[in-house]
């Protein structure tokens, strides 16, 4: 992701923002900071990419309502929303809408993981555009303007992480790999345990039923 932006810029930076406002399983914070990172190294701009992430934000937000509004709850039936929509944040949310309103919208935009079902209840609940645009829209001018700053003003801490991701990076696909092939390991033996023929279990009738079955055989 990190390349990507990079090689983008601010098309990158719309774009993954998009994908993460759809309810992709990305933090909407982590693209934010890298395009303060990029505006520290020169990349970009800050004057120009606050504007920029903070519309790409609510667009992706926007989109998600109208989507709620016009699809309502059969949204999660369609194969191209059911991957990105929880059915369990979809409820959730609807609960925090009639409890607390559209201050509901304010507070999903410092939560991650449910903004997305939050912005589509509140279109599937039909809450007025003027309210989304209003909540939704404060909460955003805080948390853009911030989230980007931050990312600009600590891109050095960003250099030295990268680093030190470098030297763990052998690890961690060491690790990854190792756990990869215990888990087909552990998969194959479970399925030859269950493909074998379990032993019937006999009780004492049964037992004597068959014991005098074989006497006459035997007799016979």
């Amino acid at each position: 992701m990190e390349q990507f932006i990079t090689h983008f810029t601010y098309l990158g930076v719309v774009l993954v923002l998009l994908a993460s406002g759809f309810g992709l399983p990305l933090p909407e914070d982590l693209p934010l900071l890298i395009a303060g990172y990029l505006c520290a190294i020169g990349t970009a701009e800050l004057w120009l990419m606050i504007p920029i992430t903070f519309l790409a934000v609510i667009g992706a937000d926007i989109i998600l309502f109208f989507v709620g509004r016009k699809f309502g709850q059969h949204a999660t039936k369609l194969p191209l929303l059911r991957r990105f929509l929880d059915q369990r944040h979809l409820d959730k949310a609807e609960r925090a809408f009639i409890k607390h309103g559209g201050k509901t919208l304010f507070v999903a935009r410092f939560l991650p993981g449910v903004r997305s079902a939050v912005f589509f209840t509140a279109g599937a609940c039909r809450t007025p555009v003027w309210k989304m645009v209003v909540f939704d829209g404060s909460a955003a001018l805080i948390s853009v303007p911030t989230i980007v700053t931050l990312g600009y003003l600590f891109a050095a801490e960003f250099d030295r992480i990268h680093e030190q991701i470098k030297d763990w990076e052998a690890i961690i696909v060491g690790t990854i790999v190792v756990g990869i092939v215990v888990m087909v390991i552990y998969q194959r033996l479970r399925r030859s345990i269950v493909a074998v023929e379990p032993v019937a279990v006999v009780g004492p009738e049964e037992e004597k039923t068959i014991s005098e079955e074989a006497r006459s055989r035997r007799a016979g």
